[in-house]
C-alpha cells in the first residue's frame, strides 16, 4: 500500500452562476506534492477569448479512497486589455 491520492479533480469555470467550461482531472499529472494531511495541485487555466468581467472558478476535489469531497472557489476579474 502506499499513500498515494486516488482523486478526482474537477475544475469549473463560472460567470454569472453560469458555468463556461469544466475539466475533469484524475489529479495524477497536476499533482505537485502530497503527504498524509494535505496535497497541493497546480493547473494552468487559459483565460484566451474571456470577455472582459467577473469570473469565478470553483476547484472540486474528491478522494476516491474515502468519497470525501472538498471544493475551493474564488472570484477573478478579466480587464480590457489596454
Amino acid at each position: 500500500t502506499t499513500l498515494e491520492p486516488s482523486l478526482q479533480v474537477t475544475f469549473s469555470l463560472l460567470k454569472g452562476g453560469k458555468l463556461l467550461a469544466q475539466a475533469v482531472d484524475d489529479g495524477r499529472d497536476i499533482t505537485q506534492f502530497f503527504s498524509g494531511r494535505r496535497i497541493v495541485l497546480i493547473k494552468k487555466l487559459s483565460l484566451a477569448g474571456l470577455d472582459p468581467g467577473i469570473y469565478r472558478v470553483k476547484v472540486e476535489v474528491k478522494d476516491l479512497i474515502t468519497d470525501q469531497v472538498v471544493e475551493s472557489i474564488g472570484d477573478f476579474t478579466v480587464e480590457q486589455a489596454g
